[in-house]
C-alpha cells in the first residue's frame, strides 16, 4: 500500500519539493481525507522522525490540502495524486489480463435469470452438469451475417418454419470488455444452448447462434436416417424400421429432430402420424454420445408407440406384416358397414 502524503518543513539539504516524515503523525483534515478517499486510499500513521511541531504540520497540512481543492498545482499534487492514479490503472489493468474466466459462473447466472433455462433444469437435473461444462465459441468474422445466411438468420428462419419453439439470447459483459452471450433454444426435443464470447455484443451473438445452429441437425428423409444407422449395426432400430416399413402407406410427415444440447451428448426424436395421429419417440435420458446410438433409441421408441396406438397385446410377437393387414381389414369393414351394402349376408362375406 502506498503511504498518505506527509507535510513538514523542508532541510537546508533536501530539495525543493522533497517531503520528510514528521515526528508525529499528523490528523489528516477533512479535505485531505476526501482528496485522498476520492482516489481509494486510506491515509495511513506514519513512524516517528525528525522532531516537528504537530501543530505546524497540521497548519502545513490544511494549507497543501486547500491548494489541492482549489486547482493549485504544488509539488504535493504532482508527487502522490498522479502517481497514485497511473499505478491503480495499472494494476487493475494486470489484474483483468491475469485473471482466469470462470465460464461455468457466467453460465450459473444465465441459468437463474433465464426462465426457459431454469424450467429445464428443474425437469432434467442432469442437464445442470453438461451445461455448466459449455465453452464458448469465440467469434469468427467469415461467421458476420451479411448475406442473411448466416446462423443467426437461421435460427430465425427455423423459427419461422415452426422447427423450433422459441428463441432467446441471454448476455453478461465482463469488466475487461468482453461479451458472454448464450443462446438458448427451445426445440421439440428439448433446450439446446450456444455460448458465445467476442469484444461486442454483435459478434457475441453470432458466435453463440452458430454454436446452437451446429447442435441441431433436421435430416429431410427420417426414415432413410434411422436406416442408415440399422445397416450400421445399430440393432435398436431394427424393428422400428421393419413396421415402417410394412405401414408405410399409414403412415404420413415423418420426421426425424437430432439436437446436442450442450455439446455433451445427443438426443433424437422420431415422429410420423399413423391415420392423421401424431406418434413419437424419443431417446431416454442423456447418455448418448454417439448420434447414431440416440437415432436407434428413438426408433425403438417410435415402435413401442406404434404397438400401443395399434393395440398389440405386449407378449404379442413382432409381426408388423400381420398388424398391416389386419388394419386393411379392420379399414374396408370400416367404409363398408351394413347400411351401404344391403344385408347381413353380404358384410359377413366381409
Amino acid at each position: 500500500m502506498v503511504s498518505s502524503p506527509s507535510f513538514a518543513m523542508p532541510s537546508a539539504h533536501a530539495p525543493i519539493g522533497e517531503v520528510r516524515a514528521p515526528t508525529a503523525a499528523p490528523v489528516p483534515s477533512p479535505v485531505v481525507f476526501g482528496a485522498l478517499a476520492s482516489e481509494g486510499l486510506r491515509p495511513q500513521t506514519q513512524a516517528p522522525g525528525h522532531a516537528l511541531g504537530v501543530g505546524l504540520g497540521l497548519g502545513l497540512g490544511l494549507a497543501a490540502a486547500t491548494a489541492a481543492t482549489s486547482g493549485a498545482a504544488g509539488p504535493t499534487r504532482r508527487r502522490h495524486r498522479l502517481p497514485y492514479a497511473v499505478a491503480l490503472g495499472a494494476a487493475k489493468s494486470n489484474k483483468a489480463k491475469s485473471a482466469e474466466v470462470d465460464h461455468a459462473e457466467i453460465l450459473r447466472l444465465k441459468m437463474l435469470e433465464n426462465a426457459t433455462l431454469s424450467r429445464f433444469m428443474t425437469e432434467d437435473v442432469g442437464m445442470k452438469d453438461a451445461f455448466l461444462a459449455m465453452q464458448p465459441m469465440e467469434f469468427s468474422a467469415d461467421e458476420v451475417d451479411n448475406t442473411g445466411t448466416g446462423p443467426l438468420s437461421g435460427l430465425h428462419t427455423m423459427k419461422s418454419r415452426g422447427q423450433i419453439n422459441a428463441l432467446e439470447f441471454t448476455n453478461a459483459k465482463l469488466d475487461g470488455g468482453t461479451w458472454y452471450i448464450v443462446a438458448v433454444v427451445n426445440t421439440n426435443i428439448g433446450v439446446v444452448c450456444g455460448f458465445g464470447c467476442a469484444s461486442n455484443s454483435k459478434h457475441a451473438k453470432h458466435a453463440a447462434a452458430h454454436q446452437a445452429m451446429q447442435r441441431i441437425l433436421l435430416p429431410e428423409d427420417a426414415v432413410e436416417e434411422l436406416r442408415a444407422v440399422v445397416d450400421a449395426g445399430e440393432e435398436r432400430g431394427q424393428q422400428a424400421i421393419e413396421a415402417i416399413d410394412a405401414l408405410t402407406e399409414k403412415l404420413s410427415e415423418t420426421s426425424i429432430t437430432l439436437a446436442q444440447p450442450f455439446g455433451s451428448f445427443w438426443k433424437a426424436r422420431f415422429a410420423a402420424k399413423l391415420f392423421d395421429r401424431p406418434q413419437e419417440g424419443r431417446s431416454a435420458g442423456n447418455t448418448f454420445e454417439a448420434k447414431e446410438s440416440a437415432i436407434a433409441a428413438a426408433g425403438q421408441a417410435f415402435y413401442q408407440q406404434l404397438r400401443i396406438a395399434l393395440r398389440i397385446p405386449q407378449a404379442a410377437e413382432h409381426n408388423p406384416a400381420e398388424w398391416a393387414e389386419r388394419i386393411n381389414e379392420e379399414v374396408i369393414r370400416s367404409e363398408l358397414s351394413l347400411p351401404s351394402i344391403g344385408t347381413q349376408e353380404a358384410e359377413d362375406l366381409l
